[in-house]
């Protein structure tokens, strides 16, 4: 939705959310065990940095199984132990193109968890990008669940 006096547009560029059969505790391992990515997700397959609020993370992205992956700066802005991970990244000024993502976990009774990535664009080219990606980052977003969920669960036993 666009805000009053002609600000920012921000728009959900993508969701996906998971049941997972193992309790937060081991999804959050998996999801801080950036040197494993690549066993479990194939839309990052690679992350480098420090898991601390403030740190540059750099993202290998692989929008397309099979393609070269792009690198990705971003942000992280909450880091909540078992809970929820934040960053953002931009192309410019953020007037210009924003992301922020989010993934959070959700206790369920038991022992399983709910699993929940999203990102939000905002700024004037983010019609543009959900409109030629939103699709792509979908279907990454639900092979990413759907491979932390195996992952996850074949660590539960």
């Amino acid at each position: 939705a666009g805000r009053r006096g002609g600000g920012p547009v921000s728009r959900e560029l993508a969701q996906a959310e998971q049941v997972i059969n193992a309790p937060p505790a081991v999804v959050w391992g998996v999801l801080v065990d950036l040197e494993r990515y690549a066993a479990w997700n194939r839309l990052t397959p690679s992350v480098t940095g420090e898991l601390r609020v403030g740190a540059v993370l750099t993202l290998r992205v692989a929008l397309t199984p099979g393609w070269p992956t792009a690198p990705m700066r971003v942000t992280l802005l909450e880091v909540e132990p078992g809970r929820c991970l934040r960053w953002t990244a931009r192309l410019g000024p953020r007037s210009i193109l924003a992301a922020e993502r989010h993934q959070t976990l959700e206790p369920l009774s038991g022992g399983r968890t709910r699993y929940t990535t999203a990102d939000v664009l905002s700024g004037a080219l983010a019609p543009t990008v959900v409109r030629l990606l939103g699709g792509t980052i979908t279907r990454g977003f639900d092979a990413l669940a759907q491979g932390l969920a195996a992952r996850c669960e074949a660590i539960a036993g």
